[in-house]
C-alpha cells in the first residue's frame, strides 16, 4: 500500500507535465487515489493488533 500511495503522489507531483487536455482529469484521478490509499492504510493501522511490552526493571 505505501508503495502504492509514493506510485500515487509522485503521478499526481508530475501531472503539470501532461497536455493540458488531460491534465484536470488525471488531477482528479490521482488525488482521489492518494485520499483512498491513505485512507485504506489509517484502517490498516487501526486494526493492527499493536501493544506495549512492558520493559524489565532496572536493577
Amino acid at each position: 500500500m505505501c508503495d502504492d500511495l509514493a506510485a500515487a503522489e509522485e503521478a499526481l507531483a508530475t501531472v503539470e507535465h501532461l497536455p493540458e487536455s488531460l491534465r484536470a482529469a488525471r488531477r482528479r484521478e490521482y488525488e482521489d487515489l492518494v485520499a483512498d490509499l491513505a485512507k485504506e492504510i489509517a484502517k490498516a493501522l487501526q486494526r493492527a493488533n499493536v501493544f506495549l511490552i512492558p520493559r524489565s526493571p532496572k536493577h
